[in-house]
C-alpha cells in the first residue's frame, strides 16, 4: 500500500487545525454567551427584589394614610354630628 501523498497530508492537517480553531473559537463564544445571561438573570433578579421592595413600602405607606384618613373622617364626624 502506498503512503497518502504529501498535499493529501497537508489538506488534512490544515482543515483539522481549522476545525478545531473553530470549536475553541466556538467553546468560547458559548462560554461568554453563558456568563452574559446568567449576569442578565442576576440583574434582572435583582431588579424585581428591588421593586417588590418598592410595592411593600409603598402598600405599607398607603395602609398607614388609610388608617389615618379613617381617623380624621371620625374626627370630622365626631365634630359635625356632635355639634347639631
Amino acid at each position: 500500500m502506498n503512503p497518502p501523498e504529501p498535499d493529501l497530508l497537508r489538506r488534512r492537517l490544515l482543515h483539522g487545525g481549522a476545525r478545531d480553531h473553530r470549536q475553541k473559537a466556538q467553546t468560547r463564544t458559548d462560554k461568554a454567551n453563558e456568563e452574559a445571561a446568567a449576569k442578565h438573570r442576576d440583574e434582572i433578579n435583582q431588579a424585581q427584589a428591588d421593586l417588590l421592595q418598592q410595592n411593600t413600602d409603598l402598600t405599607k405607606e398607603i395602609h398607614d394614610l388609610a388608617v389615618k384618613l379613617h381617623d380624621l373622617t371620625e374626627q370630622v364626624h365626631d365634630a359635625t354630628c356632635s355639634a347639631a
